[in-house]
């Protein structure tokens, strides 16, 4: 029998809030429905109960509180809109009758009050967030105050200002009147009262008005404000494409027109550096791959940007212009006057230099100074005076392709290791740099910190006697974990493979059998199971589709034999049915790739989805088979298409 249990939705929006949100409306109700039919209660209380299980699993995984925002805002903001929707095909009250039954399911305090102050601490967010979500079907006219505060057992704070239910329209025309209204948004998107959506919505189309209106200026106040603070776009995110976002950015960017007669060249670098910092940031903290961003020509800069990101151009493959601009870049940089004073960079310097053409050739700035130190035609004083000059906010994104290229330069044979040593001393600790600055610098060593480390860590194994690299290397610590694109990090990894009995692999099947486990416990077990969706797509990655799906058959047989086959086929449905950003595409295909040393070809890797679909297209491979395993796979295959039916 076909049974639906809280385990089957805990898996799919673990799968769907990991990383990127992909949590759009039309994903969401097409697997609600297929899942649920016309079984409106268990879905409505399964969706409310599983959004709890997903908060709580990431509480006892000690997620830090930017990354947390992430669900909380699922709950508080998404789950009453989603319930909105359904309920306009529910009989009057039905949603307020679902949501109580839901709320008596939810354990606010799942974790054992006396064992630390964190289940203290744990316990009191999902108090707060359960709270915060009934404001929210309050809002959303779900049903009545008295009735869910009833099940509850507690009020509302009395002075809590009563809130005013946003409307995306009105607050788009608020912005484009005032772009200081964007402002006071952001601050409001961390809000947990159910106007996320709106305020995503209007923020969104702000953006592609302020671009179809060329209104730069207005951009950059934007883009600035969302660099600043990029946690805010996994809520965003909840309810809009990345390519809505980063569509009419890029376009912006490739078709920025310079114009060499104005009077002053400063603040279009300005605004061009804020949206392009955005650009890459968004694209960073999720690894992105082309398709995701938007479409754009290859010869487009914005591609060629990500493509050679990290590649430096042979001075004689250099054209006339490219040649004329980088000299007036070294000039500007390192020419000193009679007092040993650099110039700086002046509006001659950037008139004849389009910000898309500054920003191809970095790295071949970097590496034509690094040589000219080697070659003791620039001082290493002077270099590091003239990269003060990068740290300005109009420059400042020249240090994801500088340092980029840092990063993919060998250490090996090339006799600079004390000058790039000092470069990057420069440029991660800076010895001043000014307000406005910070904020940019410290998301661009967000990008960069993870492949330099490995880059430097690689460099102290090769040469164990230097001083001055594990203080840069720690410099770089607090930046290392600012990516939600769903990768394990090494330190998850060697855990994984060092586990008894089959390293990843049993990591896979004992997920599979503890998700089990705990969907047979049904009530008696509050506390979710931990799960860890990476480890599932760290499998795919690293063993196969293949593999992994007989990794999860053998399970399911297992658990079958012991009287749990129901929920384990629920498990694995769940399993092969999650969303995922893009289908078949490998890691290979991500653009920002800043340690590749060459690029990688575009490599399709099956899904669990087609691996199932070619055992089960494959009728003589079946028939060998023992009958056991043949009806696993058919009954898990006819789950999967009744699942994916819609």
């Amino acid at each position: 029998p076909v049974t639906n249990s809280r385990v089957g939705l805990y898996i799919y929006l673990n799968a769907a809030l990991c990383a990127r949100p992909l949590t759009d409306d039309m994903s969401l109700f097409n697997y609600l429905h297929a899942k649920y039919q016309n079984d409106t209660q268990s879905l409505v209380s399964d969706l409310i109960v599983a959004s709890f299980d997903v908060l709580a699993n990431a509480l006892q995984q000690l997620q830090p509180p930017n990354q947390l925002l992430c669900y909380r805002s699922f709950i508080a903001n998404k789950l009453p809109l989603l319930i909105t929707t359904l309920s306009a095909s529910f009989p009057p009250m039905t949603s307020q009758v679902h949501i109580q039954m839901a709320l008596r399911r939810v354990d606010v305090h799942p974790f054992p009050p006396l064992s630390s102050d964190n289940d203290t601490a744990n316990n009191e967010i999902l108090k707060k967030s359960r709270l915060e979500f009934v404001q929210a079907c309050i809002l959303f006219q779900l049903g009545n105050e008295q009735a869910f505060h009833s099940v509850i057992g507690e009020s509302p704070a009395p002075i809590a200002p009563r809130v005013v239910r946003y409307n995306r329209q009105s607050l788009a025309q608020q912005c484009s009147a005032n772009i200081h209204r964007v402002e006071e948004l952001a601050r409001e998107l961390e809000g947990m009262n159910g106007n996320a959506g709106a305020i995503s919505g209007a923020l969104v189309d702000t953006i592609q008005h302020l671009y179809t209106a060329k209104e730069t200026m207005a951009l950059r106040t934007v883009c600035n404000i969302f660099s600043r603070r990029l946690p805010l776009m996994d809520i965003i995110l909840q309810y809009a494409q990345p390519s809505d976002v980063l569509s009419p950015l890029c376009n912006l960017l490739n078709e920025w027109t310079h114009d060499e007669d104005q009077s002053e060249y400063q603040p279009a670098y300005e605004e061009f550096a804020a949206v392009l910092l955005l650009v890459l940031a968004v694209i960073h903290r999720y690894q992105l791959t082309e398709a995701e961003i938007g479409a754009f020509s290859t010869d487009s800069f914005i591609i060629r940007l990500l493509k050679n990101m990290s590649t430096s151009i042979d001075i004689r493959a250099l054209d006339d212009d490219q040649q004329k601009q980088l000299t007036k870049w070294v000039q500007g940089l390192y020419a000193t006057d009679e007092h040993g004073e650099t110039n700086g960079i002046s509006d001659e310097t950037m008139s004849h230099c389009p910000p898309q053409s500054f920003y191809l050739l970095v790295p071949t700035l970097f590496e034509q100074s690094v040589q000219a130190c080697k070659l003791m035609t620039l001082a290493v004083n002077t270099l590091k005076g003239g990269l003060e000059f990068l740290l300005e906010p109009f420059l400042l994104p020249s240090l994801i392709g500088g340092l980029s290229w840092v990063t993919k330069h060998s250490w090996e044979d090339h006799g600079d290791t004390d000058i790039l040593m000092q470069m990057l001393r420069k440029l991660i600790q800076p010895d001043s740099i000014s307000g406005d600055a910070q904020a940019m610098h410290k998301t661009i060593l967000a990008m960069i910190a993870r492949p330099l480390a490995r880059s430097l860590q690689e460099l102290q194994r090769r040469q164990p006697k230097r001083k001055d690299v594990t203080p840069v290397i720690e410099l770089l610590q607090p930046h290392l974990d600012s990516q939600r694109s769903g990768k394990c990090n090494s330190a998850e990894l060697t855990e994984w493979s060092v586990t008894a009995d089959g390293g990843l692999r049993a990591v896979v099947k004992n997920l599979v059998g503890g998700l089990v486990q705990w969907s047979n416990q049904g009530s008696i077990s509050s506390i979710p199971y931990q799960y860890t969706h990476r480890a599932i797509t760290t499998a795919l990655d690293m063993l196969g589709a293949d593999e992994v799906l007989a990794i999860i058959l053998d399970e399911v047989r297992s658990q079958t034999r012991s009287g749990c086959g129901s929920a384990a086929l629920e498990v694995a449905t769940a399993i092969v049915c999650t969303p995922s950003p893009l289908p078949a595409l490998s890691q290979a295909n991500t653009l920002m790739q800043f340690d590749q040393s060459a690029p990688v070809s575009v490599s399709q890797r099956r899904t669990l989805r087609q691996a199932l679909r070619a055992r089960l297209d494959e009728p003589k491979e079946l028939l060998a088979m023992e009958t056991e395993r043949v009806e696993t796979i058919v009954r898990l295959g006819r789950r999967v298409e009744a699942q994916l039916s819609v």
